[in-house]
């Protein structure tokens, strides 16, 4: 409480509160009204043991049937729960009041001189009263000045405990935020607006500095701005968050002339490192065997918008395994999306089961591959009609009625052959032996047909292929048919 404002403008509840006074100067006793100051200035100013004190009570009709009028400075003790009351006497409005409805001036009644807490002051530290029993000080919310841990021993002087508490300062209340409290990863340029707000809380103090500090770690600080003049802005601009992209903090000290001081911080972080995003299409998935010619598209999507794309490359591996081998030069890569184009056609692959592509990008930070589209090669599985009792490879793969499959398991409707033409079935010849043939869903025909050679060679688009056959004993056999092979 400042100097030279009177006891009787004390205001009821402030941030240094009577309880803890008296939790100090009266340990266990629990008692926590401004009222209880009448005892304690009467100790510690030799006039007595608490002459006020006028009993308990079990009610407060007790109280006021017993003493219906008292003196200025009388109080009582009324049976309560969960904890008893605290009465005193309010002389300006006749009434026994709750003590923690006691206006201020009323308090001022109370023993001292109302009008100057130094002089209050002066007298608490010339006091003879000393504690009866030792402690040590450990309050809830310690407000009074006296810190938490302190011992205090049977005989030392109260005076000081009370005269620290009257004298503390209250902290300002104190605010720093910000603009731009998120950063893209290694964002440079940085201009920052720090926006500074404050209130002084200690009653009768003004601004004594302002202290405004950085750091990049929240441990070594760099001051700033250190003044004593009202400030609510502060411009910080060019930073550079560079490569390693630690936050970027700010402290707030401000110190009012009582001595009242307050600090807080706030932060400005900046985002992680994204790799590039990419997307990969090889065009159609699942192809004939030797149909190998790929055009590879997609697009690469910067993610760090503050780190440059440089470099793409193409990259493919073959039948699921092995190296990754890429298909000509890196590509120059640039802005914040890169299409991909890149063809690919190599005659050595003719044979393979399937193909993958990826693609690997080369950025200001780092290389990330990514990105991912399969082709796999497979047999085509006929169904077709001739009326030779043997048929040639490219006879067979030209017949209608296909699939790429390498299984030997097919349904095909609408099976229909003429008079003189037989039916031809072919595959995968690795699928093994056609085991069940079901006509219309019902019959099982296996017998019908004549499994003939294997027949070998080339597809239509280089591949080595062998075919396994099977033909209808019976030109003519089928019209409008269902035939389920497996």
């Amino acid at each position: 409480m400042p100097q030279n404002q009177t006891i009787s403008n004390l205001p009821e509840d402030t941030s240094v509160t009577i309880a803890d006074y008296v939790a100090i100067v009266t340990p266990g006793l629990g008692q926590t009204r401004k009222a209880k100051l009448s005892s304690v200035l009467a100790l510690a100013t030799g006039g007595g043991a608490a002459p006020n004190y006028v009993g308990k009570y079990p009610s407060l009709a007790a109280l006021q049937t017993d003493i219906p009028a008292g003196a200025d400075g009388n109080y009582a003790i009324v049976a309560a729960s969960p904890h008893d009351e605290e009465y005193i006497w309010d002389g300006d409005h006749g009434v026994w009041a709750l003590t923690q409805n006691v206006p201020a001036s009323t308090f001022a009644l109370l023993g001292g001189n109302p009008t100057d807490n130094a002089a209050l002051a002066a007298a608490l530290t010339s006091a003879s009263a000393v504690f009866s029993d030792g402690f040590t000080v450990n309050l809830p919310t310690n407000n009074t000045g006296i810190a938490n841990g302190t011992v205090v021993n049977p005989g030392d002087p109260v005076a000081p405990f009370l005269k620290a508490a009257f004298s503390k300062a209250s902290q300002p209340t104190v605010s720093v935020i910000t603009n731009g409290n998120s950063q893209p990863y290694n964002q440079t340029g940085i201009n920052l607006t720090v926006s500074i707000s404050y209130t002084i809380n200690t009653s009768g103090a003004t601004l004594a500095n302002i202290t405004l500090e950085r750091s990049r770690d929240n441990a070594t600080w760099t001051t700033f701005l250190n003044t004593a003049t009202a400030t609510s802005n502060y411009a910080d601009n060019g930073l550079n968050a560079s490569i390693d992209n630690r936050p970027i903090y700010y402290r707030l000290t401000v110190t009012d002339s009582a001595g009242g001081t307050n600090n807080t911080t706030d932060v400005v972080n900046f985002a992680a490192y994204a790799a590039p995003g990419m997307t990969l299409s090889a065009g159609t998935t699942t192809r004939e065997l030797g149909n190998i010619s790929s055009v590879i598209t997609g697009t690469i999507t910067r993610n760090s918008p503050n780190i440059a794309l440089s470099t793409y490359q193409v990259q493919y591996q073959i039948n699921g395994t092995g190296s990754w081998i890429n298909i000509g030069t890196a590509i120059s890569a640039s802005g914040s999306s890169q299409a991909i184009n890149v063809s690919h056609n190599d005659a050595t692959l003719i044979n393979s089961t399937s193909i993958a592509y990826r693609v690997q990008v080369v950025d200001a930070q780092q290389t990330t591959t990514s990105g991912s589209a399969t082709v796999s090669f497979v047999y085509k599985s006929v169904l077709g009609y001739d009326t030779g009792a043997a048929v040639a490879l490219s006879t067979l793969l030209a017949m209608g009625n296909s699939a790429l499959t390498n299984n030997k398991a097919r349904t095909i409707a609408g099976v229909s052959a003429t008079g003189t033409q037989y039916t031809y079935y072919g595959y995968d010849a690795a699928a093994g032996d056609v085991a069940l043939v079901l006509q219309d869903g019902v019959d099982s025909i296996l017998g019908a047909f004549t499994k003939l050679t294997d027949v070998s060679g080339v597809n239509s688009f280089g591949a080595s292929v062998t075919m396994r056959v099977y033909r209808s004993n019976a030109p003519g056999a089928f019209t409008n048919s269902s035939l389920a092979f497996s």
